[in-house]
């Protein structure tokens, strides 16, 4: 995850310098004579924009008046951070997607109708481990992408964009293992496990606990505080639980962290024209109702999740629909019930995405919050501040009656 932070710039690592961007460049393009002439190297997130990684924005001038501009995503180094993503092993899942998956599904759909499909997401142009772990991208804001603004909340058309593109996806990955189960399947290990509860605990119960204190001040929710105290000891192991694959039911690849700064967007002369994903290091072979609970209760307007999420499931099960009998895979499509009982069955990752990613979405930039902050399991300055932000108070305001009607809070 990642959420807009304080305006702070540590400095540019030593290592990232003209003879690496060559290096990187002239692998990308496969050309060993390519001179970078010079370059310019500047932070692309800030602390709390960037749980997952360090990045970097490199414009890079070539001979003949070239320009070559990309993005160097960097393993964090030191803290919370860096023990908690080492352990995930979220680079080498990442890279695996970027190098060998995400383009055997891209040209499974490029195949079967050529020109008619763009990209999952930006090309990866280089990667490596020395001096520490690091992937080199196409800088998709060069190309005309932009995020959306997270504080704002997509509308339908932004989500109806985005549920199409993930039927596209979890379709490709269907087709994908049609050729070779083990290549989707081997992604089997999700972040939220059992082996990751020391760490994560840390993030969700500290969440919680800061939620359940806000929400104990407001006339007429003291019942909801109560219950998410209760909650709060047992939330990790319900969000283990709920994201455990079922081996006898549908699933996909995931890409496992579908919320507002993971979706870039293109328009042309400002209609809505293409989309791109990044930052796939939490993908996961499980049910595709993890990714849609996640997008709908983290990335959109209130009237969205109060009145458009069956209309967005059903425009994500046509897409799904159609593109496996584009791929020759219709025989592995699943009635439109299945994706809503799947959807049902996975909600408490709904409830998870509004406590604990929400808060980071409607968060001011100012308030961004840095994932090393939570290390000590107590509550800090940052978190206080997002889960008493206006903006989410209004939200979680309506959200926590239909979870409590669901039976999400309770124990």
């Amino acid at each position: 995850m990642a959420a807009d932070g304080q305006d702070v710039t540590p400095p540019i690592p030593s290592w990232l310098n003209m003879d690496f961007i060559q290096k990187a460049l002239r692998s990308g393009d496969n050309n060993p004579t390519l001179t970078v002439l010079s370059c310019k190297v500047s932070m692309a997130n800030s602390v709390g924009d960037g749980y997952s990684s360090d990045m970097y924005r490199i414009i890079a001038r070539l001979g003949g008046s070239q320009e070559r501009r990309v993005i160097v995503k960097c393993h964090p180094q030191g803290g919370f951070r860096e023990v908690l993503l080492k352990k995930a092993n979220v680079f080498d899942i990442e890279t695996r997607m970027l190098q060998e998956t995400l383009p055997a599904m891209y040209k499974l759909l490029n195949d079967a109708k050529p020109g008619v499909y763009q990209p999952f997401a930006a090309k990866c142009v280089y990667h490596g481990n020395d001096p520490i772990q690091f992937i080199v991208l196409e800088d998709l804001r060069h190309s005309g992408f932009t995020l959306a603004k997270r504080h704002e909340g997509m509308d339908l058309m932004h989500c109806t964009m985005v549920v199409r593109a993930l039927a596209r996806y979890h379709a490709a990955s269907i087709g994908l293992h049609n050729q070779n189960p083990s290549s989707v399947e081997s992604y089997n290990k999700f972040v939220y496990n059992q082996d990751m509860k020391e760490e994560m605990v840390k993030i969700f119960e500290t969440g919680i606990r800061c939620l359940s204190e806000e929400v104990s001040q407001w006339p007429g929710f003291e019942k909801y505080a109560w219950k998410l105290k209760k909650l709060e000891s047992k939330f990790y192991d319900k969000i283990v639980e709920t994201t455990k694959r079922k081996n006898n039911e549908f699933n996909v690849l995931l890409h496992g962290d579908t919320w507002t700064n993971n979706i870039m967007f293109k328009y042309a002369d400002c209609v809505l024209e293409d989309i791109r994903f990044v930052d796939f290091q939490l993908a996961y072979y499980g049910s595709p109702a993890l990714d849609l609970q996640y997008f709908l209760h983290a990335c959109t307007k209130q009237e969205i999740r109060m009145n458009y999420v069956d209309k967005l499931i059903e425009e994500y099960h046509g897409t799904l629909a159609e593109t496996l009998e584009i791929l020759g895979c219709s025989h592995r499509s699943v009635p439109l019930a299945v994706i809503r009982k799947a959807f049902d069955d996975c909600a408490f990752y709904g409830l998870v995405a509004a406590t604990a990613v929400l808060p980071i979405v409607l968060s001011k930039p100012e308030d961004g919050l840095d994932v090393d902050d939570v290390e000590s399991g107590g509550l800090s300055e940052s978190q206080k501040k997002i889960y008493s932000n206006k903006a989410y108070v209004s939200a979680i305001k309506c959200m926590l009656p239909l979870f409590e009607e669901k039976g999400l809070l309770d124990c």
